[in-house]
């Protein structure tokens, strides 16, 4: 019975992702570089937001794999009707997911046959496949999803059911959230929005403009390495925001891995450390005091930033695979 309880949350998850597609080709090996190099496109030592979203290497290469996806006669533009027919068939992808997720909650939980979820059905789902939500809140929940007010739910209710129950649950923050997934743009929205030019057509730059979401959070960030907000990132801004978070991440490892509270790591603590955040001990050898610059036999957060940029991996295993112990002979 309980098959379908992740399937049918990973599955429609999956649906909603504008970017569902995913090239069956591994990641392409990132050349060593600088993220700041990489985006500076025409090489001027400065970022603007466009370029700025070219800096995460992984990100460009699955914008390309699309790209090429909608781009169907490879003239290095994606017009509204290439652009249609993919949205048109991700959106039918979609519907059949749904529509196959329903028939396998029907067959678990539809006891009298009717194509739906009575209340007490509903009931026994809530009790067997999604315990986040507690006995006193099935009638409220019930309702809450019940629009046509028949004390049935069909599909479409069930699944506004899987997509809002958390936020219908949990606090306000989360509704906020949620409200603005619910109201995200449609497909000829995007395109609109993302064609800069309005020629009805978009190239990669454009493109790249595409998902709301993910430029939103670019230009957040981007915000934050644009210490004068001149609309630029220069070199020193990007290396100075870089180093800030670098610090304060170290900081937090510090302060996670500090057991004796002097807010330095001794050597045991920097083993927990590398055994937490890379799975790794070392061999024999140990080159703690190469890192140990102060000399007092603990590293403060710098040095640990340090440490961990410089890693002597030569000089680590991995822990994981380390030798089994035989099991006792009985």
């Amino acid at each position: 019975m309980l098959r379908l309880a992740s399937a049918v949350f990973v599955s429609l998850a999956i649906c909603r992702l504008h970017a569902a597609s995913i090239s069956r080709l591994p990641l392409p090996e990132v050349v060593p570089m600088d993220d700041f190099l990489r985006a500076d496109a025409n090489k001027d030592k400065k970022l603007n937001l466009d370029e700025f979203l070219r800096k995460d290497p992984s990100y460009v290469w699955v914008m390309e794999d699309n790209f090429a996806r909608y781009d169907a006669d490879r003239d290095g533009f994606v017009t509204k009707a290439e652009y249609d027919v993919i949205v048109n068939a991700e959106k039918e992808a979609e519907e059949q997911m749904e529509q196959e997720n329903w028939q396998v909650i029907l067959e678990d939980f539809d006891k009298n046959g009717d194509g739906f979820l009575q209340f007490d059905e509903m009931t026994q789902y809530l009790t067997t496949a999604d315990t986040t939500v507690g006995k006193e809140k099935y009638q409220e929940v019930f309702s809450r999803f019940d629009t046509h007010k028949d004390m049935k739910l069909d599909m479409k209710e069930f699944d506004d059911y899987l997509v809002n129950i958390a936020p219908f649950l949990f606090d306000q923050t989360r509704k906020a959230e949620q409200a603005a997934v619910n109201n995200e743009p449609t497909s000829d929205q995007e395109f609109k929005t993302a064609d800069a030019n309005k020629d009805n057509k978009l190239n990669f730059e454009e493109f790249l403009h595409k998902d709301p979401y993910h430029l939103k959070l670019v230009t957040e960030e981007f915000k934050k390495f644009d210490a004068n907000a001149d609309g630029i990132v220069t070199r020193a801004e990007y290396d100075e925001k870089v180093k800030a978070d670098s610090q304060d991440q170290f900081r937090k490892f510090v302060a996670e891995f500090d057991t004796n509270g002097d807010k330095e790591l001794q050597e045991e603590e920097v083993l927990n450390f590398l055994s937490q955040r890379h799975g790794v001990k070392p061999k024999n050898s140990f080159a703690f005091n190469k890192f140990d610059t102060k000399s007092n036999g603990a590293l403060d957060t710098s040095e640990l930033g340090q440490f961990d940029a410089n890693l002597p991996w030569e000089e680590m295993e991995d822990i994981e695979a380390e030798t089994e112990r035989p099991l006792p002979t009985i």
